[in-house]
């Protein structure tokens, strides 16, 4: 399904229903992640080195808690926070790591809620977290107040086009489909089923086609530059129907 985002509210309780009707299912699942895993541990790898102390990592929409546990494989020396607005994986993560002093996990939902419990962040990490909210100007005008100078904001987000071809059913199917993304004024939005091993998610999932110059507009906004961008990636998966990535990082400029 893809549709315009007339209606945000609609949108935020339809993605918060469908994140709690298939918790359990995507703590069951063992995904595949396309290569983001690595990726973004070699991203974070390479910035630890520009702090002086142990660096703050905080993970925007954590969910079961793969990043985390990818970073901890690595035997890695930081602090971190796990934030996501559904109960049953923070529950989860806090029974996995209720022993772990310098490991926190909070309920907050990005949209709605404010950053009270949040502070001192150096590096911010947002897989695929933000294509499911409406109010971009929001979130990176309330992370902004929260982060230190010169700290690294990494999003992940989906490329629209690819998403708009693996929609598509046929050939004319594809050109409505594009031109409705293309004259609409306000977001678009898609959704469909997860399958896993045969299995198919309870209900279905729900992202916005946000581009690069969308992330941009906000992040200008508040304070940040753009540090690395990294277009395409997953661009040359043997899958056909892979999802591609984009991947752009900014630094919060310091403030004179």
């Amino acid at each position: 399904m893809i549709k315009i985002l007339e209606n945000p509210t609609d949108f935020y309780e339809l993605n918060k229903k469908s994140w709690s009707d298939n918790a359990s299912y995507w703590l069951e699942q063992d995904f595949y992640r396309f290569g983001l895993s690595n990726f973004l541990l070699q991203k974070i790898t390479k910035i630890l080195p520009n702090f002086n102390h142990i660096p703050h990592i905080v993970d925007i929409g954590c969910g079961s808690g793969w990043l985390l546990d990818a970073l901890l494989a690595n035997k890695l020396s930081f602090s971190y926070s796990g934030i996501d607005y559904n109960e049953t994986f923070i529950e989860h993560l806090q029974i996995r790591h209720n022993e772990t002093i310098n490991f926190k996990f909070l309920q907050i939902d990005i949209e709605k809620d404010n950053f009270d419990n949040l502070s001192n962040i150096d590096i911010a990490i947002c897989c695929l977290s933000l294509i499911e909210i409406t109010d971009l100007d929001g979130f990176f005008r309330k992370i902004s107040s929260k982060m230190n100078d010169n700290a690294i904001i990494i999003i992940v987000g989906l490329d629209p086009t690819t998403e708009i071809i693996r929609y598509a059913l046929d050939d004319l199917d594809l050109q409505q489909i594009a031109n409705y993304y293309r004259k609409s004024d306000k977001p678009v939005y898609i959704s469909k089923k997860f399958i896993t091993k045969n299995r198919h998610s309870k209900s279905e999932y729900f992202r916005i086609l946000y581009s690069i110059s969308d992330y941009n507009l906000y992040a200008k906004k508040y304070g940040f530059g753009i540090y690395k961008v990294n277009v395409d990636f997953n661009k040359k998966s043997t899958k056909a129907d892979a999802p591609v990535f984009q991947i752009i990082s900014y630094v919060k400029k310091i403030e004179k």
